[in-house]
């Protein structure tokens, strides 16, 4: 690991910076490093990424789908600050309970915990393009969509997953969101 503390000066004092413990934790898939620093009294997660500072003001595509879906009420962590020339951000630290975790620990709350993570699928895909703004101007076609979610489906432990998205149901495959037609045609393709 490399040395974080010349980026923790932007947002921490030499008093402070004594007290703070940095873990690296895991990334997502791309140029970032996630690590997150423990003081006595909170918590942050530090996002580094030499890229950040080659984006003109207001286009790191990070920072503009955190932007964005925060506008939605979708939850994401907040932007607490961020150094542009230094390629850094401090974020909320929401924990780390992943689905797959959480599932595990309560099933009974199994199809809750779905239901609430398809609705925010759904409400993802229902925001509407501002204009060929950033990420409306990328390009996904159908096969690279559908890879996508046959990812999901292949490694969200659907075999874990309530009788209600292990069977046709036309309660679940309602609605007006082209996601939920979707799901709906996926899941049952598989069972």
């Amino acid at each position: 690991m490399h040395s974080l503390h010349h980026h923790l000066y932007v947002f921490f004092t030499d008093f402070e910076l004594g007290k703070i413990h940095i873990e690296p934790i895991s990334g997502d898939a791309s140029s970032r490093e996630y690590f997150r620093l423990r003081s006595p009294d909170n918590t942050w997660v530090l996002c580094v990424d030499k890229e950040y500072s080659i984006y003109p003001t207001g286009h790191y595509p990070f920072l503009v789908v955190q932007h964005l879906f925060s506008e939605h009420s979708i939850p994401v962590p907040a932007i607490l600050g961020s150094d542009k020339q230094q390629g850094v951000i401090l974020l909320e630290d929401c924990g780390n309970t992943l689905l797959q975790d959480a599932l595990s620990k309560d099933k009974t709350n199994a199809t809750s915990l779905y239901r609430k993570a398809i609705d925010t699928m759904a409400t993802i895909q229902s925001i509407n393009a501002e204009g060929g703004k950033m990420p409306f101007n990328r390009s996904f076609d159908e096969e690279k969509l559908m890879f996508e979610f046959t990812f999901f489906l292949e490694h969200a432990s659907l075999h874990r997953a309530p009788t209600v998205f292990r069977k046709k149901s036309p309660e679940f495959c309602t609605g007006n969101s082209v996601l939920s037609h979707s799901c709906c045609s996926a899941l049952n393709t598989l069972c």
